[in-house]
């Protein structure tokens, strides 16, 4: 096989990035030999950083709809390192209309190798978990992660009300993604913290209530594989397990009555 160059770039959110960190990491473990550049937003270039490779950060908003949707705003501020001998590869799985799963992002991947005429195909037998570097994070007992932010590529308008969440789980520490207006001792804002600082997080929480976008992606590494996650009154064409379509521990919730559910058996716990 031949020592490829590969261009590997994403211009889309941070759940789009994350995926395509994971299969990186698979390509770099199959075909140790290719050399690899990958590009992404600017202010999602920390993500990469631990990875082997060359991350080339572009600047641009990856919240501006545009700049998502016309490649060729992102791809011409990267289009010199072909120049140079690399091969592109878009890694969006918009590219193909697919969901997000990690069966989907290795499919994306090798449809993209294959209308290349590249000589690579990566294996999904051995699951791809969103592994990011682990860093020390204090988390209180009973804790929640709750992604009460904005999403970016619009799956969900449903809002948590933290107020009223932190007045009826009085013993539930929750650790919210998205600042709030309101002081309580048992809400703790992570809205200044980076998404490797939110996976840590996730890693001591009993529970994470999610709405699909960037923030609940980071938490898909093994050590959350059987914690619930729960993601919030989908709308119709988002409505699937995201990363990985067999998960039963990933809910696709449409009451508040569910939820609280949930969060009254941490309410209990000791």
């Amino acid at each position: 096989m031949a020592d490829y160059k590969l261009l590997l770039w994403i211009n889309q959110s941070n759940g789009d990035t994350l995926g395509s960190i994971t299969v990186i990491r698979a390509l770099i473990e199959q075909y140790p030999n290719v050399t690899i550049k990958f590009a992404c937003f600017y202010d999602q270039a920390y993500l990469a950083q631990h990875l082997p490779i060359e991350v080339v950060p572009v600047q641009g908003n990856y919240k501006n709809l545009v700049m998502r949707t016309v490649p060729s705003y992102f791809f011409d501020k990267i289009k010199h390192i072909v120049d140079e001998g690399y091969i592109p590869i878009h890694l969006w799985l918009g590219v193909y209309g697919y969901n997000y799963t990690w069966q989907n992002q290795v499919k994306a991947f090798n449809n993209q190798c294959r209308e290349n005429n590249i000589d690579i195909t990566l294996d999904d037998s051995k699951f791809g978990y969103i592994e990011l570097p682990c860093v020390d994070v204090q988390v209180e007992k009973n804790a929640i992660l709750v992604e009460n932010c904005p999403t970016v590529s619009g799956q969900t308008h449903y809002e948590f009300d933290m107020y009223k969440l932190s007045l009826m789980f009085p013993n539930v520490n929750f650790y919210t993604i998205g600042a709030v207006n309101f002081e309580a001792k048992n809400i703790i804002d992570c809205s200044k913290l980076s998404l490797i600082e939110i996976s840590s997080i996730s890693r001591k929480c009993k529970l994470i209530l999610g709405k699909g976008s960037g923030p609940f992606c980071s938490t898909f590494n093994e050590e959350n594989l059987s914690k619930k996650k729960v993601m919030m009154n989908l709308l119709e064409g988002w409505r699937f397990r995201y990363w990985n379509e067999d998960d039963e521990n990933t809910l696709l919730i449409d009451s508040d009555e569910e939820m609280f559910a949930l969060i009254r058996a941490i309410n209990r716990s000791k």
